[in-house]
């Protein structure tokens, strides 16, 4: 091997090693179905818009969709301490419509709002409600809008620092693919994406202190308004290997060319834009290598399809070349069918057990999920829990 080539692999392998030195946040596109699935995002057929993850899913739709509109809803916190810090569990269910006892829960926020404020680690996706696209029949495309917003308080000397990683963002992905036989039982779908993003963030993902949000808050009530803006390109190639019976096989590399982000930091105020700075600084999401498998059974031995049917179990096996610990690249998740427009599923991500509800129609889908994650580097160090809900129309 050549000394040109030998460079290549070092730079390449340097680059897929360095995960977690760039510190961007991904675009917030999973779907609720994908969370009550154990987050798994690579094979699953019958998700469409999954093609933004794996371009092969374009050509192995079954049922080609316009979408002209979806709507994904994504909240959550550390549940399990703020279920100890305000005594959650001891409200009723029935108390959210009987009439609710905010005095109780500000009594029990009062005792340690500071404790709440450090621990509880908000945050809110939103997926929509711009969505405006097509997939089906070796093509995808789609035009969406995404943003994602966490608060961590970080314990520091004196007062504590504050970071907050919150992205607002308009995206265009255009994506190809194509199959063919590869011998008598095995098909082999191959796609490429390219996508365009525009990028809004607050300037404080790096960490902020109180008297700096506070200053930044000063300037908000005269309407002057600081924010950072880039654009940015990726690319996502993607194969499925189908068996021609029950088993699927992905592989994905996302950003296969990394995405770059050139911030230039930007005032609005009175109706102007004004550029403060231009390429000030710059962010980088890194390439992410995947792995999946499906077991997909259409229908269930001895039990009428009306009843039961298309029982599925996928793992993903995440960003594998990256240096986090094994367990948070692990994705599982089942769904069945009742009642053919039913969808029961569950899942475990990162360790955590997932939930979720789906109603499927031809042209409404409703999701409901219950998701966690691992925030931290260790199993159970910082567990993050969220309820996802989701409305799609298609045609």
């Amino acid at each position: 091997m050549g000394k040109f080539m030998k460079r290549i692999i070092v730079i390449l392998t340097i680059v897929l090693l360095s995960a977690n030195a760039f510190g961007e946040v991904e675009s917030f596109l999973m779907s609720p179905k994908q969370m009550a699935l154990g987050g798994t995002t690579l094979l699953h057929p019958f998700e469409n818009i999954a093609f933004l993850k794996n371009p092969a899913i374009v050509s192995y739709t079954k049922q080609p969709n316009f979408y002209i509109a979806k709507l994904s809803f994504l909240s959550g916190a550390n549940i399990g301490y703020l279920d100890k810090a305000l005594n959650l569990s001891s409200y009723q269910l029935s108390s959210l419509w009987a009439g609710f006892d905010y005095s109780t829960l500000l009594i029990n926020a009062m005792n340690d709002p500071y404790g709440i404020a450090l621990n509880s680690d908000p945050e809110v996706g939103l997926f929509g409600p711009l969505c405006l696209g097509y997939v089906g029949n070796g093509i995808g495309i789609m035009l969406y809008d995404n943003s994602f917003s966490s608060i961590d308080v970080k314990q520091m000397p004196g007062l504590p620092y504050l970071v907050l990683k919150s992205f607002s963002e308009i995206g265009v992905t255009f994506g190809v693919s194509t199959y063919f036989s590869i011998s008598k039982f095995y098909t082999l779908h191959t796609g490429i994406s390219f996508s365009y993003y525009k990028r809004y963030k607050v300037p404080f993902d790096n960490g902020a202190s109180i008297s700096e949000l506070m200053n930044y808050y000063e300037k908000t009530k005269s309407n002057i308004y600081e924010y950072d803006v880039s654009d940015s390109f990726s690319g996502n190639l993607g194969v499925i290997l189908d068996d021609g019976k029950n088993l699927k096989y992905a592989l994905t590399l996302e950003n296969f060319f990394g995405r770059t982000f050139n911030w230039s930091k930007i005032r609005f105020t009175e109706g102007k834009e004004e550029t403060l700075e231009y390429s000030y600084y710059q962010t980088y999401i890194p390439p992410s290598l995947n792995l999946g498998v499906i077991y997909h059974l259409p229908k269930i031995p001895y039990i009428p399809s009306f009843l039961l049917s298309d029982f599925m179990v996928e793992l993903d096996l995440k960003d594998i070349i990256n240096k986090e610990f094994w367990y948070k690249k692990i994705s599982i998740g089942s769904e069945i069918s009742v009642l053919k427009i039913i969808k029961l599923r569950g899942g475990i991500n990162q360790g955590y057990p997932t939930f979720g509800l789906g109603i499927d129609a031809y042209y409404l889908t409703i999701d409901l999920a219950v998701y966690q994650y691992e925030k931290g580097i260790l199993p159970g160090q910082q567990g993050s829990q969220s309820i996802s809900l989701s409305v799609e129309i298609k045609i």
